[in-house]
């Protein structure tokens, strides 16, 4: 599976792909691995939500440097629907539907 996930990587599907590396490390009992990884990604945006009821992960959660990551995720987050905000109001994405 991590070869796989290896040549997809070569072929250019980027981080998208290393969640699910994350993920076949952790089940493979490689933790240092795994968390080096997430915190490589950290810097793309950390989705800890995803981590935090992701089952695959749950050896990862005692980890102190998950923990800080997860830590992050509300920051980023409150970031990213800035951004967004601001897009909506310049008119580059259309506003939500008002129920």
């Amino acid at each position: 599976m991590l070869t796989r996930l290896d040549d997809a990587n070569k072929a250019g599907r980027g981080l998208n792909w290393d969640g699910s590396r994350v993920d076949a490390l952790a089940l493979l009992g490689n933790a240092d691995a795994a968390m080096t990884m997430l915190e490589t990604r950290a810097p793309h945006g950390f989705r800890g939500w995803v981590y935090q009821i992701a089952p695959a992960l749950d050896s990862l959660r005692s980890d102190p440097r998950f923990q800080r990551l997860a830590a992050k995720a509300p920051e980023h987050n409150a970031a990213e629907r800035t951004k967004i905000e601001r897009m909506r109001a310049a008119g580059e994405l259309p506003s939500l539907a008002q129920d």
